[in-house]
């Protein structure tokens, strides 16, 4: 299509796939929408050929966290360093976030720095997308997804060895059909990953701070994204250099994924650990919390007396 429609910038298919994908049980349920609650866990259990889980609990769960949201008890970015733990966490998902960017956006930047036919590397990169999307949900439930993210992390930075040797021997323009596999190849590797880690991602925080967590990686991935244009201009010094920097990095996140916990065939967690230091902090920050703290006791009191869970079923 590229080659087809060259002076157009238009190639993508629009995202159908949203139309499929349910409503979020738990906003279907602040809006009292009970029988489409029921229905989407229905169908979930099914796919997943898993045992409906307990909705009563379910239940009174969302309306305890609605009920505290509604007190003012928020959760925010520093939330995410509220214990060592977490805060290594944060940490290297932060770093390895900006890398999968940085490496992802600027070795698909370099290809207009390829040698050879440019429709030709455009034409691979794009058969090595259909392989991602195929691969991914399969390997991130069968192998794991730290495990995933490591491997391909690791793999992109041993694939790019071979261009920087092959710029140092003078064979790198001549060798373009290798070059541009390599390149398109390390590429589809750092992008796989980068989906791993999503799902790594959303699976180490807690419920309260899931979000927090994925913006914030997010954030550091837009931050890599800003600097991976500058990539490409840095050919100007040696031919190899965009390599030599992605192979640095890929090696150096693809070490630190070994350290992050695995995720697969593991209980979310929905509650926050206990505070394990404050320096980041301030006193009102840390005093507003305290207080919050201190409701949750009555209110789980309060929830099993008027018995959540009764009601929900009267409703459905």
């Amino acid at each position: 299509m590229a080659y087809i429609f060259a002076e157009h910038y238009f190639t993508r298919t629009p995202n159908s796939y949203r139309l499929f994908l349910p409503e979020s049980p738990r906003w279907l349920l602040s809006q009292g929408r009970y029988d489409e609650v029921v229905a989407i866990a229905k169908r979930i259990a099914k796919c997943n050929k898993k045992p409906l889980p307990d909705m009563d609990a379910f239940v009174q769960q969302c309306e305890e966290e609605m009920h505290l949201a509604q007190r003012g008890k928020r959760f925010g970015f520093w939330d995410l360093f509220r214990t060592p733990a977490l805060t290594k966490v944060t940490a290297m998902i932060m770093f390895i976030w900006f890398t999968c960017s940085l490496l992802s956006y600027s070795l698909v930047f370099n290809i207009k720095n390829l040698p050879g036919n440019k429709y030709v590397h455009l034409a691979i990169n794009a058969s090595l997308a259909y392989f991602d999307a195929i691969l991914i949900p399969i390997l991130t439930r069968w192998i794991g997804r730290s495990r995933i993210a490591n491997v391909c992390l690791l793999a992109a930075a041993v694939l790019l060895i071979p261009l920087i040797v092959l710029v140092a021997i003078g064979r790198y323009t001549e060798l373009w059909v290798v070059v541009s596999v390599l390149s398109n190849i390390a590429a589809t590797s750092v992008l796989m990953g980068w989906q791993a880690m999503l799902i790594l991602t959303s699976e180490s925080y807690p419920t309260p701070i899931r979000n927090q967590g994925l913006g914030f990686a997010s954030m550091s991935a837009r931050i890599g994204g800003i600097i991976a244009p500058q990539m490409v201009y840095v050919t100007k010094f040696w031919e190899g250099s965009p390599y030599v920097i992605s192979g640095c990095f890929a090696l150096a996140a693809g070490l630190v994924t070994c350290f992050l916990p695995e995720t697969r065939h593991k209980a979310l967690e929905d509650s926050l650990p206990p505070r394990s230091w404050c320096f980041c902090l301030s006193k009102r920050k840390k005093k507003s919390f305290d207080q919050a703290e201190n409701t949750d006791v009555p209110l789980q009191e309060h929830m099993l007396q008027n018995d959540a869970g009764q009601r929900f079923t009267e409703k459905i």
